[in-house]
Order: structure tokens, then C-alpha cells, then sequence
């Protein structure tokens, strides 16, 4: 797969296995805790696919991305905001073993 894909999977995968960086129900919160874009520059927590916005750098690159994600997985949403941090990092490393492959 695009070496850009493969690149966005990490870098979320990364950005999220600090606990304190994840968030569920909403792409992305400031410091305060209110939702953000995921771009925006005081975005402090990220759900998987905000990371995944984060990091994208084309709407393309974005897309496969997401839908890397969604093979292994189906729901993403579903996985970030109703499973454990450790399966959501879970759905990365196999949506990134996938795409390298």
C-alpha cells in the first residue's frame, strides 16, 4: 500500500499509545476538554480517526487511511468509542501489518 498510508497509520498509532492523547466521542479536544477540529492547534486528544485527520497530508491519503482502518475493523468509531484504549491500538497495528504488507 501508499507509503503515505502506511506513514498516517504510525504516526496515530504512536500519537495515541499515550493514553492521555485519546479520546472518545469526538475527533479531537483542546486542553479544556471541548471538541476541536483535529487540525486545529490547540487539539491536545484525538480520537483514531482525528489522529488520522491529523496526520493526513491530502484528502486521499486520508481516505485510504480510513479505509485501511475499517478493513481490519469494519465500525472505526464503533472500535474507538465503545472498545479499550488497547484494542483501539490493537486496530492499528493490524490496519498497519495489513497496509505494509
Amino acid at each position: 500500500m501508499n507509503e503515505a498510508v502506511v506513514n498516517v497509520l504510525k504516526r496515530s498509532r504512536e500519537l495515541l499509545s499515550d493514553r492521555s492523547k485519546w479520546t472518545r466521542d469526538r475527533f479531537a479536544r483542546d486542553g479544556e476538554g471541548r471538541p476541536v477540529s483535529p487540525t486545529h492547534e490547540s487539539a491536545v486528544c484525538f480520537c483514531a480517526l482525528g489522529a488520522v485527520v491529523k496526520f493526513a497530508v491530502t484528502k486521499d491519503v486520508e481516505k485510504l487511511a480510513r479505509r485501511a482502518l475499517e478493513t481490519v475493523v469494519g465500525n472505526v468509531t464503533k472500535v474507538n468509542d465503545e472498545r479499550t484504549h488497547a484494542e483501539m491500538l490493537g486496530m492499528f497495528d493490524k490496519a498497519i501489518a495489513e497496509a505494509s504488507s
